[in-house]
């Protein structure tokens, strides 16, 4: 009888050790196919001709990317992309005399789109709005960058429709912003960076329409607290940059109405301490003030609003170059 319970004991002991050992290998399996399925190897197929150059960037850091050039894109190009991750080409070179290239990659799984092209003379005058009538037949496209290029109102208002854009940055342009009539077609747009362009704020009434619209940089395109008053109508926002415009404690009862505003960038504006404080119940976690507001630490603020990170910066200069060679006339 006692070695039949011995025998049953180590039987059962064996089956345990089995069993944890199962598990054991179930769960590595499980980790490595996780850490495979996070990596996805994509092969790009592009001309013969180089269009410029491929990288790998996190989604949704649109302008504020600084990843470099993985390769030239050219013949076929192999990457790849972690989970969180897409595939930027940045445009240079003879594709901007041979538009028709861009037609052989518009079924390639590229998520985001850099021009920066500016005319020189005469005879390229325009050609980014011609290089935007082919970028946005690709439907795939997250993000569209035409920061320091020669777009226009015409070219950027091809920007329409789009089911899977999310990003847009418009930087140095010749625009005004009545493009933002049909862009705000695009149903998923989330960022707009439209700034340092001569803007004419009585277009931003469209962006109400961006159901899903969170970010909005506006600087430096003499925004004033009407304009204010029209991105208030965008009850989704959760950032907002409006560096170095007129605006001051006038459009305080505006900006209140952005109840989930998280991120709040002020710099080179009038606004007031007195006027952060009637911001008062925003969900506020960072926010940028003007150096006229001072820079000793308020503690008043910090009651406020807990646990905000609290920034003191003059105005964001653009560099001379870019003024010289990017900025429209006013």
């Amino acid at each position: 009888m006692h070695h039949n319970l011995n025998f049953c004991t180590s039987i059962a002991a064996l089956l345990l050790l089995i069993f944890a050992n199962n598990n054991a290998w179930a769960a590595t399996d499980k980790q490595g196919k996780e850490q495979t399925d996070a990596v996805e190897h994509r092969i790009l197929h592009f001309p013969q001709v180089s269009l410029g150059f491929v990288r790998v960037t996190p989604r949704d850091q649109g302008s504020e990317n600084k990843s470099p050039a993985l390769a030239g894109a050219q013949g076929t190009v192999k990457v790849t992309v972690p989970h969180g991750c897409i595939v930027s080409l940045d445009l240079r070179g003879k594709v901007f005399q041979n538009l028709a290239l861009l037609d052989a990659i518009r079924n390639e799984p590229i998520e985001s789109m850099r021009i920066g092209f500016t005319s020189m003379d005469d005879s390229e005058e325009g050609t980014t709005d011609r290089v935007l009538a082919h970028v946005c037949l690709m439907r795939n496209l997250e993000e569209i960058n035409a920061d320091r290029s020669d777009a226009t109102d015409k070219g950027l208002s091809l920007i329409h429709d789009m089911p899977k854009l999310r990003i847009i940055s418009i930087f140095l342009c010749e625009a005004n912003g009545s493009c933002l009539k049909e862009i705000a077609t695009c149903p998923n747009l989330r960022k707009l960076h439209f700034w340092n362009c001569q803007l004419d704020q009585s277009n931003l009434k469209y962006l109400s329409t961006l159901k899903k619209l969170e970010f909005v940089n506006v600087s430096s395109t003499r925004l004033t607290n009407d304009g204010i008053k029209l991105i208030a109508n965008c009850s989704g926002l959760k950032g907002l940059r409006a560096c170095n415009d007129p605006i001051d404690d006038g459009c305080i009862n505006d900006l209140k109405k952005l109840k989930y505003l998280n991120y709040l960038d002020l710099a080179g504006t009038q606004i007031t301490i007195g006027g952060i404080r009637r911001l008062k119940g925003l969900p506020l976690t960072r926010l940028v003030l003007p150096l006229s507001a001072g820079t000793v630490h308020d503690p008043e603020l910090s009651k406020l609003f807990p646990g905000i990170l609290i920034q003191h910066a003059g105005p964001k200069r653009v560099s001379k170059d870019d003024l010289e060679l990017f900025a429209p006339v006013h």
